[in-house]
C-alpha cells in the first residue's frame, strides 16, 4: 500500500497506545483514505529515519513524509480538499487548534499521572528502561510512586473535564452534529488511557462515556475497508 502510518506500539504490536497516533488514524478515516498501520517501538525509530522525524506518528503518503499529528491533519486537509473536511471551516480549524493546545497542556499531563506505570508495563522490553528513566525524570519521582497517588490525582482530571462535559450538554459531539478534529483530539486522549491501563479514569462520567460510545461507533464505521486489520 502506498500510504503508511508509522505508529508507536507496545509489546503486543496491536497495542497502538499513543494519543497522537490515534489523532492521525481518525484523520485518515475521516478523509476516507486507505492506509496501512505500521507498528514500531521506541527503539525502532530507524523505520522513520528517512522522514527526518524523531517521534510517532509519521505518515508516508507516496513519496511524501509528514510527522506530527497536527501537521498530518493540515497536510491531509490541504492535499485532499474534496474529501470530508477535518475542520469544517476556518473557524473550525481555529477551534481545533485550541483543543489541541488544551488537551496537550491540561488533559494529557493529568491522564499521564494516572496511567504512566501501566504504560511502562505494556511496553516492549527494549523500551521499558528508556521509558522508566525519561518519565521518572520528567515527574521527578519513580513511576511506581504514582500508584498510591491516584486517589489524589483523579479529582484533578475530573475538574479539568468539566468544560468538556458542559459542551456535550449542548450537542452530540464537541463539533456539533457530527464529529470533526476536536472530537478526534478528545477521543484519542481517552483511547490512550484505555489502551494503556485498566485504571478507570471516567468512572461516573456518563456524559463523556455516552460520547465515547458514539465515537467508537463512528470509528468502526469509518475504518472498515480502509485498513486491512483495523484496530478497535
Amino acid at each position: 500500500m502506498s500510504r503508511q502510518l508509522f505508529e508507536l506500539c507496545g509489546r503486543d504490536k496491536r497495542t497502538r497506545f499513543s494519543p497522537y497516533v490515534w489523532r492521525a488514524r481518525l484523520s485518515l478515516c475521516q478523509k476516507n483514505l486507505a492506509f496501512e498501520g505500521v507498528p514500531a517501538t521506541y527503539h525502532e525509530k530507524d523505520r522513520i529515519a528517512a522522514s527526518g522525524c524523531k517521534t510517532f506518528p509519521v505518515l508516508k503518503d507516496g513519496e511524501t513524509w509528514v510527522g506530527d499529528s497536527w501537521a498530518i491533519a493540515e497536510y491531509l486537509e490541504q492535499t485532499y480538499p474534496k474529501d470530508p473536511s477535518l475542520f469544517g471551516s476556518k473557524e473550525g480549524k481555529a477551534y481545533s487548534r485550541f483543543m489541541n493546545h488544551f488537551f496537550n497542556s491540561q488533559i494529557h499531563p493529568k491522564i499521564f499521572m494516572l496511567i504512566a506505570p501501566d504504560i511502562h508495563a505494556i511496553l516492549d522490553e527494549g523500551d521499558q528502561d528508556y521509558f522508566y528513566k525519561t518519565r521518572s525524570e520528567r515527574i521527578k519521582m519513580p513511576l511506581e510512586n504514582l500508584i498510591p497517588l491516584r486517589v489524589k490525582n483523579l479529582p484533578k482530571l475530573k475538574a479539568a473535564l468539566v468544560p468538556l462535559k458542559l459542551m456535550l450538554d449542548e450537542g452530540k459531539y464537541f463539533s456539533g452534529a457530527a464529529p470533526l478534529y476536536p472530537d478526534f483530539i478528545a477521543f484519542s486522549a481517552f483511547k490512550w488511557a484505555a489502551k494503556s491501563s485498566p485504571f478507570e479514569i471516567l468512572e461516573g462520567e456518563d456524559v463523556l462515556k455516552a460520547w465515547l460510545a458514539r465515537m467508537e461507533k463512528f470509528y468502526r464505521g469509518k475504518v472498515s475497508g480502509l485498513e486491512a486489520n483495523p484496530l478497535l
